[in-house]
Formats: C-alpha cells, sequence, structure tokens
C-alpha cells in the first residue's frame, strides 16, 4: 500500500549514520573506531569495537551529554 505525501512525516534533521560517518570518528585498526572529542578519556573514546558498537555508540547525540 502506498502512503500518501500528507501522510509522510518530513525530516526536521538530516539523516545520520552514526559514528560511522562522524567527521570525529576515527579508524584505529582492527575494526576499532575512536571518537577524537573524547581522546583524553580513554573510557569514553572507544565507539566501535571489532566492528561492533560499544556503550559509547553515539555519545555525542544522547540527551544527557548535551549542555
Amino acid at each position: 500500500m502506498k502512503r500518501s505525501k500528507r501522510n509522510q512525516k518530513k525530516r526536521t534533521q538530516p539523516f545520520s549514520q552514526g559514528c560511522y560517518r562522524c567527521e570525529h570518528s576515527e579508524y584505529i585498526g582492527d575494526g576499532d573506531h575512536i571518537c577524537t572529542k573524547y581522546e583524553e578519556d580513554p573510557d569514553r573514546a572507544v565507539v566501535i569495537s571489532d566492528w561492533e558498537p560499544t556503550d559509547n555508540y553515539m555519545q555525542c547525540k544522547r540527551k544527557e551529554n548535551q549542555r
């Protein structure tokens, strides 16, 4: 069933691919990525490990981290 254009929601923010497309994500090898925003804090720096998101994945987009 095709949706009518009237019922479709418009996207207010651009679509994000998460940490894979972020300008602060840096590949460090073996499927691991770090966030350069948090590289001073090693516990929060690794956002992707072995190509799988960690608990820190998209931490900069979470509401509790926004001030």
